[in-house]
């Protein structure tokens, strides 16, 4: 965590994403003898790919578009 290494100065927003992404990290826990997996909760097998993530930002309902351009558009 301590030791990431960047080729340049981070940007303020991007420290400020940096900060939010440690404290997320800081949650999970590990535990030894227990698989660990990555799974991508909007799909039925787990598994992402890019079309199922266009798909759910696209087929969204109208009024869920702020949403939607908040998780592609920094404001």
């Amino acid at each position: 965590g301590a030791a990431w290494l960047w080729r340049r100065q981070l940007w303020a927003w991007e420290e400020e994403m940096l900060k939010e992404c440690r404290s997320l990290l800081s949650k999970i826990v590990l535990q030894p003898n227990v698989a660990n997996q990555w799974v991508w909760r909007h799909d039925p097998g787990g598994g992402y790919t890019v079309q199922g993530a266009y798909n759910l930002l696209t087929f969204r309902d109208v009024q869920d578009a702020d949403a939607t351009s908040d998780l592609i558009w920094r404001k």
